[in-house]
């Protein structure tokens, strides 16, 4: 593992790989400038919440300040939903074939045949989605405590955010019958420590790129028992 991290630490701080790391920075600050731009009331009126919150709270206003801490909460679920949710589509779409291909080119000249079709990596998607939001129903259930209801939407988009980032990188490096053998649940740690990472705004961005090439190098070495060249 330490060498694996060695060398995608070395990858990254190429020239090739490190100018990929810009494009979920910048992607990000357009997408939330044009947020700002075309709905800056909803921003003042959260903020107006919270501060109202704050001054209902000193003069003992319970119920309000509880209705609006929920509403607040909501605001926060769908920033973390559209952050997580865009940070995965610029890797899949720009980033990941990319970077599997200048990996497996360089250290590991990986021939795939019987490819995973588009159809089938389409469905694992709507697979994924669907156990997700069936997740995030069941975790509505635990919405009106305090603290411990965001806590736990934050372990539901951790599902989504590591079952699509490994289909991601598997159904670019496997073939079918690779695809179907393949276990997951051995990286949980890992994404986890990406997740976390993925947590703090635009740290998470820039080091998107990382995450793909550490984990391209693991299912290279882990999954197929590959070794870099």
């Amino acid at each position: 593992m330490i060498e694996i991290l060695k060398l995608s630490i070395k990858d990254f701080l190429s020239f090739k790989f490190l100018k990929l790391a810009l494009i979920p920075i910048l992607f990000s600050v357009v997408l939330v400038l044009l947020l700002f731009y075309f709905f800056d009331n909803y921003f003042l009126f959260l903020l107006e919440l919270v501060t109202a919150d704050y001054l209902s709270f000193l003069s003992f206003g319970a119920v309000e300040v509880f209705f609006n801490f929920l509403l607040f909460i909501f605001f926060a679920l769908v920033f973390s939903a559209s952050y997580i949710f865009t940070t995965l589509l610029i890797g899949s779409l720009f980033l990941t074939p990319y970077v599997v291909k200048q990996i497996n080119s360089k250290y590991y000249h990986h021939k795939r045949y019987n490819l995973l079709s588009n159809s089938a990596v389409f469905f694992e998607i709507c697979k994924i989605f669907a156990k997700f939001i069936l997740l995030f129903l069941i975790c509505s259930l635990a919405f009106i405590l305090p603290f411990v209801g965001l806590f736990i939407y934050y372990f539901a988009f951790y599902y989504f955010f590591h079952n699509f980032l490994m289909l991601d990188i598997k159904s670019n490096i496997l073939n079918k019958d690779e695809f179907k053998s393949s276990n997951s649940l051995k990286f949980i740690p890992i994404t986890f420590c990406f997740y976390l990472l993925l947590s703090i705004p635009f740290v998470g961005l820039f080091l998107q790129i990382f995450f793909i090439i550490f984990l391209t190098h693991l299912v290279y070495q882990k999954t197929l028992t590959l070794n870099a060249s």
